[in-house]
């Protein structure tokens, strides 16, 4: 093996150096970081070789690193210049040295002659193939206090194994990391396709529900609440993609609040009831007698998940079947996966077939429910529809890989909803299954552990967290300064602001707002602020403002933004705002939000 000795080095350097050591940059591993992959390959090789120091290095210019090493008190790097593995990296097999102290190349090192008095060393090299040739990138080394000349070949050989399976750690980390750089570029397009959408589809929103006010013939206004569906629908989707990008870019959260489960249910079949009903289909609600109607947890993405379920079921159901929405806890679970953990259970009665699109029935005998403490929370939603083929049942829940392409095209969707669902369970710390025969139905059962309360903790906490919007007796009037860059949205927002009786003050970016505010400060009751603007856009502008004035003379500003995912709200708080408003708005969330500011305003002056 061809070695460059250069004078400036009392180590050996292979020939490959430069590229040797760029290629440890790429893997990322010249650092002090755990690898949790490393620490256990380590553990294996101190149970089969049964030695005091056993360690991975790899080394740059400077320094070597001891990667999860065992026996090294702590010792996380050391000058290249004390490395015995300089001599591992130059061949391809294992280099043995039987006694340190007697070989005249580490006699004199600190390994040797101070602690921990190292005598015997074996280091195997980490080959990585790649690029049609091969790089030794470090070693996985064994070291003793003692000196050991029996260390035979068929130990090197397994010790060149355990190198082997570094290197392959090597590989995979590298492709993990290119993976997760991959989705995080996808779930950052997927995000701001989002928020690009959410643009224009403010302008179409508003601008239908600014025609629809005006006069229309009854042809003309089928058309206006035909496009109205087609938006809701669009919306839908988007708001479905932007989903599944905070979860897939890790930006999804999760509350944990006190919530009445009971009512949420109800609030989901009402929402429900109505569609069953023109399908002409049974929807049947059962909620265990014994299930406690108050837990902890996030209300919102709790109904979003039954009412995708729910959706679905009514969606691949036709006319004259059934759909059936159980809730219970998991001791009246009947889960095909989980009867190993059921007890005795009770059957809900079976409902009569009439003419009602809801039955709601509950199970008997009553149990004395029990709180303070965690339950399973089992749903369960149950449809006479279509079904799903059981090679397919698997990639339901991919959100890249439709079940049924044909189902999908015959009956809308995006398959997307599934996706969702799954990953809140997940994050929910929950389980979901689907069992599903075709021509039979589906039902799909979603297990979640729920912090039960009692009615008190949950009233209590309403009573101190109740946000509600109040209807005032009186309408408040203001001048608003709406800096907005787009003319349609522009549009849109001013309309809905003079009909309410506001004036309007409009200017297209930061700099502008800036410059029309200092001319009179005290003419302003509330700021609409875009974000994204030339110039100077929103966080920018309202940060100067937050500069060149007093914040407590300043009036509420608000932020109009497309930006819908979780901790932009927080964002803009950060930097001086009270609220924002995500786009599309409709007028009525518009005004109520600019209300509610004016109110405040005007309680702040008389204090």
């Amino acid at each position: 093996m061809s070695i460059l000795n250069s004078p400036k080095h009392s180590y050996p350097l292979a020939v490959d150096e430069v590229e040797r050591i760029n290629k440890l940059r790429k893997y990322q591993v010249l650092n002090d970081n755990d690898e949790p992959a490393f620490r256990r390959l380590i553990d294996l090789a101190k149970l089969f070789f049964d030695m005091p120091v056993v360690t991975i290095t790899f080394m740059d210019e400077e320094t070597q690193y001891l990667k999860s090493g065992y026996g090294l008190d702590g010792v996380c790097h050391v000058s290249r210049d004390l490395a015995i593995c300089n001599y591992t990296v130059l061949s391809n097999e294992v280099f043995i040295v039987p006694d340190l102290s007697k070989d005249s190349r580490f006699s004199q090192s600190p390994w040797v002659t101070e602690a921990p008095y190292l005598k015997f060393y074996a280091g195997a090299p980490i080959i990585l193939h790649e690029d049609n040739r091969n790089y030794r990138l470090g070693s996985l080394c064994l070291m003793d206090k003692e000196p050991n000349y029996n260390f035979s070949d068929q130990q090197a050989k397994i010790l060149a194994q355990f190198a082997t399976m570094a290197a392959d750690a090597l590989q995979l980390q590298d492709k993990q990391r290119d993976a997760k750089h991959a989705n995080e570029m996808k779930s950052d397009f997927l995000a701001n396709m989002s928020h690009e959408i959410r643009t224009p589809m403010n302008g179409i929103i508003g601008m239908v529900e600014m025609l629809g006010e005006t006069k229309l013939s009854s042809e003309q206004q089928e058309y206006i609440d035909n496009i109205k569906v087609s938006n809701e629908h669009l919306m839908s989707i988007i708001n479905g993609i932007l989903d599944l990008s905070k979860v897939e870019s890790g930006k999804m959260t999760i509350d944990s609040i006190p919530l009445n489960l009971s009512a949420l249910c109800n609030e989901v079949v009402s929402l429900f009831a109505v569609k069953a009903r023109q399908r002409g289909l049974i929807l049947d609600y059962h909620y265990t007698e014994s299930l406690s109607p108050y837990v902890q947890g996030d209300p919102v993405r709790l109904k979003q998940i039954i009412a995708n379920l729910v959706n679905n079921a009514i969606k691949f159901t036709r006319e004259g079947g059934r759909v059936s929405i159980d809730v219970k806890h998991l001791p009246n679970c009947h889960c095909h996966d989980h009867d190993s953990h059921s007890t005795k259970t009770y059957h809900a009665k079976n409902v009569q077939k009439n003419n009602l699109s809801v039955n709601t029935v509950q199970d008997v005998p009553k149990i004395n429910t029990v709180y303070n403490q965690v339950m399973t929370l089992c749903i369960e939603v149950k449809d006479t529809g279509v079904g799903i083929k059981a090679d397919s049942l698997e990639a339901i829940f991919d959100a890249y890989d439709q079940a049924n392409k044909f189902t999908h095209r015959l009956y809308g969707g995006t398959g997307l909803g599934l996706s969702v669902c799954k990953s809140l369970v997940d994050l929910m710390g929950g389980y979901i299954d689907v069992d599903s025969e075709v021509g039979v139905g589906t039902t799909f059962s979603v297990l979640l552990p729920l912090p039960t309360i009692n009615a008190y903790q949950y009233e209590t906490w309403q009573e101190t967290n109740d946000f509600t919007f109040v209807e005032p007796t009186q309408e408040r009037a203001g001048h608003i300064l709406l800096v907005e860059d787009d003319a349609v949205n522009a549009m849109i927002a001013k309309k809905a602001l003079n009909n309410s009786g506001h004036t309007v003050t409009h200017v297209t970016d930061g700099q502008q707002a800036i410059e029309i505010f200092a001319l009179s400060p005290d003419r302003y009751d509330v700021i609409l602020m875009d974000h994204h603007m030339p110039i100077l856009d929103g966080v920018q502008a309202t940060i100067k403002l937050h500069e060149l004035y007093d914040p407590q003379t300043l009036p509420p500003i608000i932020a109009l933004t497309a930006n819908a995912m979780d901790g932009e709200r927080e964002k803009y708080l950060n930097v001086g705002m009270q609220d924002y408003c995500t786009k599309p708005f409709k007028q009525e969330q518009l005004n109520a939000l600019v209300q509610y500011w004016l109110i405040q305003k005007q309680l702040d002056e008389e204090e």
